[in-house]
């Protein structure tokens, strides 16, 4: 027998700021409240995941290979700044996931360990986290690192994985629904912002996807649901050309960008 003050108080937990996750497309639209930074270490840590990942496995990276990554040069600031990106992913990057009658709370990494001698940072994902990212990988998210820094926004950062996430198999052709909370959602997470539909497709999502055809030729269209004169949500599709062939930089210099913190 199902107990319904329980059902309750589980379904409030789900609402407070930890992402709730029931599949591994979840994970795609989650976490609007990263900086870019933020998105920019998930990407390069989530980079070592493959079909064959365990939760046991551990991976090892290093300060230069990071300072690199972003563009930094050797200094306490530029160490300090990689360290401080980790503990911030680690915290905003909480989990309530849903199995069967199981909510569970958890995080998308189990520890990260910093090596003063070695210069090298050591991690693992969480047992419960684990399978998920790697079906997001497998199955929704299989854009190279390459790509995803060219994008120096965050939206752009986002709008790609909600892209990645509405995806089916080789279509070239993706369309992403949703009302106008849903999508402020996507791009703000718990973060909430005060300003009007107009403004935020404008300087949100529009900006996003100019980024996007800019930077990786794709081609999108954007119309606005309305219910009168009030806007309810936005659809979006995004085609790729016959030959899709992101454009890849090398050596791109790091800004700090408009989320720096």
């Amino acid at each position: 027998m199902e107990n319904k003050k329980l059902t309750k108080a589980l379904e409030s937990l789900s609402k407070r700021q930890e992402y709730t996750v029931f599949q591994a497309n979840d994970l795609a639209k989650a976490f609007g409240n990263l900086t870019t930074k933020q998105h920019k270490l998930f990407d390069f840590t989530t980079s070592y995941i493959t079909k064959e990942s365990k939760y046991t496995d551990e991976y090892i990276t290093s300060f230069p290979e990071l300072l690199k990554h972003f563009g930094l040069t050797k200094s306490g600031a530029s160490y300090a700044y990689i360290a401080k990106a980790f503990d911030e992913l680690r915290d905003k990057t909480q989990l309530l996931i849903h199995q069967g009658d199981d909510l569970i709370r958890t995080g998308t990494f189990d520890y990260i360990v910093y090596n003063k001698k070695t210069e090298t940072i050591r991690f693992n994902f969480s047992k419960y986290a684990l399978p998920y990212l790697v079906e997001l990988k497998d199955n929704f998210y299989s854009l190279p690192l390459a790509t995803l820094a060219v994008l120096k926004s965050k939206y752009s950062l986002i709008l790609i994985k909600l892209w990645q996430a509405n995806k089916f198999g080789n279509n070239p052709s993706t369309q992403i629904k949703g009302s106008l909370e849903e999508w402020q959602q996507w791009f703000f997470g718990d973060d909430k912002k005060d300003i009007s539909a107009g403004i935020f497709k404008r300087d949100i999502i529009t900006r996003a996807a100019e980024e996007l055809e800019t930077k990786l030729h794709v081609e999108i269209e954007l119309l606005t649901r309305k219910d009168g004169r009030k806007v309810t949500g936005y659809e979006m599709t995004i085609r790729e050309p016959q030959h899709f062939s992101p454009m890849v930089q090398e050596d791109i210099p790091f800004d700090f960008g408009e989320e720096y913190q």
